[in-house]
């Protein structure tokens, strides 16, 4: 399903195992790696928004969330 690759063009992370990390803090990271941050609860996608910090998010239902990694996510993620 991946294909090698000597280049690392961004990072796809669960924002929500990340809770104590702030949303600037990940706009800091994200000027260095292209980041998509993935996250079930529609309230970060709004502060995101709000303050502008100019962050890919998107929300997936909790319910597809449990049995991520899965094809639906995965097809999410590259299309963003």
């Amino acid at each position: 399903m991946f294909r090698g690759t000597g280049e690392l063009k961004g990072l796809a992370i669960d924002y929500d195992s990340f809770k104590n990390v702030p949303f600037y803090k990940w706009k800091k990271i994200n000027s260095l790696i292209h980041c998509l941050l993935i996250t079930s609860d529609s309230e970060n996608k709004r502060i995101s928004d709000e303050n502008h910090y100019d962050i890919s998010i998107i929300f997936i239902d909790k319910s597809q969330k449990f049995f991520s990694p899965n094809v639906r996510t995965h097809r999410k993620v590259l299309e963003e």
